[in-house]
């Protein structure tokens, strides 16, 4: 016997044993036969073991779910079923070896489920490399290896498509209770963010849901329309020429940077759009790199992104191509340069880019950013006692940790970005401060290299016992990665949500991702017709929508760089249409609610009756209070 055929034996073993074992807790517990028929067909199992299962099955099914199938039932079906009399020792040699020579606990069951899976996907993937041969002899194996994946993706469907509740409403009785009381008096499975914005429409983010948040990735990327980009090709090409070839609905690639790698790569862009005549200013970096851009417009730099208006000449280095001509690759590496002069241009057309993964681009050489609903809402459930896992796949687990003690340590992120002006009581602060205690339940996924939703099962399995998350937290969506590349991008996208609803059912968590809007709504949020923002909003796949219990977009306001607006395009516990406001705090990464803001102004208030009435000392300290609630500098408490 050759080594190859050993060790395929010896895996058929192995499946075997923990296919017997799952079969012995079926004939031991009602519990486990209920789980085994709501996820599994029975072709799962192995040939040998099929007719015991589905006997179990049908001694379950015809007992109204109240009887464990027995050693003489068993005899009875099989002698029903089986074409040979001879064959029936066989069975019951099995159903013996499955009752009484093989053991399992019930605390075991949820690893056996996982290795029965396993089993069965290695047993179809064996049977399909067998079957390629005789595909490619027959057809060509070009179409053999299409078959081969049709093939898996049909077994990896028998998998998934148990999940379903196919029974009378009679019977889903106790079912229905059971998670009803369970809602009912167990809150904690309710998962709060404590912004009334959102929990007034969500009614709390429930286990085995599921919420996207699209958003207008480009916003405030204001260039005039002779600032240069760079194709796919590394060929230079303008503003306006992109907007026009967007316009034509031409497909097209620019130069962007991954925030990971710290490398350019050409990537889509989402849309181009005017945004009127308005005042330009060109900078000019030590080697002579020049851009042009409104002043809102944002830069890496070292210390993170910064508008045009704050760069300070002398100070500052923005991130810039290494290759100086772009002409030669479209994976330029970055390098810092420092900013010499900065003035005003002229009056120009300008144009806002949106990108489509990264959510920046190079102009002129330089590069240039948004976004933050993700780490706010996971630090508002930690901090209502729930567990959260984020999952960082736009930015490494360093810098989302800049990110955080920015927002709840209160240092300026525009410092994190530069350790060298962190002074020696900010370091000891960030170092002892209550943050890294308060923040237990926070876990962080930093994937090495791609991360498709089987890494994640696989990572939140061995990990199970120790950190079960009630709100699962991926940003974004459309950066992981799928293991299937047979498919269109938008058909991968659906799959990959199905997923991961799926697993949130598997393992009770509520999943949270972000997405982008697609460029019909984004045209009409720039036109100001935001009421036809709908649940086709979603760039990449419709079943952002279909898939989604909610479904918000998150839309900048021009000119208020303190202010988001969160549209509900739908929520299926609340009212949707609705657009409310929050407040942001960008060198904090910070969102919070609006409402919370107003009632606390409302309860510092001065009261002016008994102003008069009060000694200079208490006026001034309640005056101090109100400035504070206010953001006011002391020139302006003065005043007061």
């Amino acid at each position: 016997m050759d080594k190859i055929t050993q060790q395929k034996n010896k895996l058929e073993q192995h499946h075997i044993k923990a296919e017997r074992q799952i079969i012995h807790l079926m004939l031991k517990d009602l519990d486990a036969v209920y789980q085994i028929v709501e996820l599994f067909n029975v072709k799962i199992f192995s040939p040998m073991h099929r007719l015991l299962v589905s006997s179990i099955f049908r001694e379950f099914a015809d007992s109204g779910q109240k009887r464990l199938l027995t050693e003489d039932n068993y005899r009875q079906m099989a002698k029903n079923q089986i074409s040979h009399k001879g064959d029936l020792p066989n069975e019951m040699k099995v159903f013996s070896q499955c009752q009484y020579q093989e053991y399992a606990d019930m605390n075991n069951f949820g690893m056996l489920k996982n290795q029965l899976t396993e089993n069965y996907m290695a047993r179809i993937a064996s049977e399909g490399i067998h079957r390629l041969t005789e595909w490619g002899q027959k057809d060509g194996y070009e179409q053999a290896i299409e078959n081969l994946i049709e093939y898996l993706r049909d077994a990896q469907g028998m998998i998934e498509s148990r999940d379903e509740v196919y029974d009378s409403v009679t019977n889903l009785h106790d079912r229905f209770m059971a998670r009803l009381e369970e809602e009912r008096t167990d809150t904690s499975v309710i998962v709060r963010s404590g912004l009334p914005e959102l929990d007034d429409v969500v009614k709390g983010f429930r286990p085995r849901g599921f919420t996207t948040f699209l958003a207008v990735t480009g916003g405030h990327k204001c260039v005039p329309g002779h600032a240069i980009c760079y194709s796919s090709e590394g060929y230079k090409i303008s503003v306006q020429d992109l907007e026009s070839r967007y316009r034509e609905g031409r497909a097209t690639f620019i130069l962007s940077l991954n925030e990971q790698t710290m490398k350019t790569y050409a990537q889509e862009i989402q849309g181009v759009f005017y945004n009127g005549v308005k005042d330009c200013y060109r900078i000019i970096t030590q080697m002579g790199f020049r851009s042009e851009a409104t002043e809102n417009h944002p830069y890496l730099t070292k210390t993170g992104y910064k508008r045009l208006d704050q760069l300070e000449t002398g100070e500052d280095y923005i991130a810039v191509s290494r290759d100086a001509n772009l002409l030669k690759t479209a994976e330029s590496n970055m390098m810092w340069d420092k900013v010499i002069s900065k003035q005003h241009t002229g009056v120009f057309q300008t144009y806002d880019i949106s990108m489509n993964k990264h959510h920046n681009f190079v102009v002129d050489n330089c590069i240039t950013h948004n976004t933050n609903m993700m780490l706010n809402l996971s630090l508002c459930f930690v901090e209502r006692g729930h567990k959260v896992l984020f999952i960082p796949l736009e930015m490494s687990y360093y810098e989302m940790l800049k990110r955080m003690i920015a927002n709840r340590v209160g240092i300026s992120g525009n410092v994190l970005n530069e350790a060298p002006q962190l002074s020696d009581d900010d370091f000891q602060k960030i170092d002892k401060h209550e943050f890294w205690q308060n923040y237990t339940n926070f876990h962080m996924l930093d994937p090495i290299g791609h991360l498709s939703v089987d890494q994640l099962e696989r990572c939140i399995e061995k990990r199970f016992a120790k950190f079960q998350p009630n709100v699962i937290i991926v940003d974004y969506l459309d950066n992981i990665y799928s293991e299937g590349k047979s498919q269109p991008r938008h058909l991968e996208i659906g799959s990959i949500i199905r997923s991961l609803r799926n697993l949130g059912r598997s393992y009770d968590f509520h999943t949270i991702t972000a997405a982008q809007l697609n460029r019909a709504a984004i045209k009409a949020i720039r036109e100001g017709h935001e009421d036809a923002v709908d649940s086709t909003a979603a760039h990449g796949s419709h079943n952002y929508a279909s898939d989604s219990d909610n479904l918000f977009a998150i839309l900048p306001m021009l000119n208020e760089p303190n202010r988001l607006k969160l549209l509900t395009i739908k929520a299926r516990q609340g009212p949707s249409g609705q657009t409310q406001e929050l407040n942001v705090i960008p060198d904090r990464y910070a969102i919070s609610s609006t409402k919370d803001y107003l009632q606390t102004v409302n309860a510092t208030a001065l009261d002016m009756d008994d102003v008069l009435n009060e000694p200079t000392e208490q006026i001034e300290q309640q005056l101090v209070q109100f400035s504070n609630v206010l953001e006011l500098p002391d020139d302006d408490l003065l005043d007061l």
